[in-house]
């Protein structure tokens, strides 16, 4: 649980980091907003991006199953943000904000991988 709380402290900051930057930078290279295609786009690097970092630090910490909790914890960060908090991600308050949600994500997520595994079905 501690590594699964770790690993989602550090993907949450990885994902303000970058959607912040990526963001930041559209901006300033647009002059403006970002199109939706645009942001569709770096919304999907993104993903990947937190799926991957999540799944090696899982696994550097010798979680079991990291492909899986880490996707399962960053598509349930994800749909939190978007479902209830979309409105106030542009707020300062996300930079501690979203780490939590991932923490939270993270963890729930391990517990469901460790929990239901094929040498226990349901």
């Amino acid at each position: 649980l501690v590594a699964a709380g770790v690993t989602g402290l550090l993907v949450g900051l990885l994902l303000v980091a970058v959607a912040g930057g990526g963001f930041g930078a559209c901006r300033a290279a647009s002059g403006g907003q970002c199109g939706s295609g645009t942001s569709t786009g770096l919304l999907v690097v993104t993903f990947l991006l937190a799926v991957v970092a999540g799944r090696v630090l899982l696994e550097a910490l010798g979680v079991g199953d990291p492909v899986a909790t880490s996707f399962l914890a960053v598509a349930s960060t994800t749909i939190v943000l978007l479902l209830f908090l979309v409105d106030a991600l542009g707020s300062w308050t996300m930079l501690v904000v979203v780490p939590v949600v991932t923490i939270a994500c993270f963890a729930a997520s391990w517990w469901l991988t460790t929990s239901f595994t094929e040498d226990d079905p349901l």
